[in-house]
């Protein structure tokens, strides 16, 4: 991986190991991952995640978005009745 690259990891948590990711940030090969894909929430109060001036972390609000509030009853209704069929 080229050094100073961008980690975006739009998958679920668990696809970076994040040991390795952890050393790859305090060596500074690399940057800014989205912490909200971690796979500890919240993180304990000791991570190392805290002491990284390369990493940003915020709260994972992609349900908090106006689509997902206006189209969640629909799709939980289409789910439901799928499953009752």
């Amino acid at each position: 991986m080229k050094e100073s690259a961008i980690i975006v990891n739009t998958a679920r948590s668990g696809l970076i190991n994040e040991g390795d990711l952890i050393a790859a940030l305090q060596d500074g090969k690399i940057m800014a991952p989205p912490s909200t894909l971690l796979m500890m929430r919240p993180l304990p109060d000791d991570s190392a995640f805290y002491s990284l001036n390369n990493v940003t972390i915020t709260p994972h609000i992609a349900g908090s978005t106006i689509d997902a509030f206006s189209n969640s009853p629909k799709i939980f209704s289409e789910i439901l009745l799928k499953q009752l069929g």
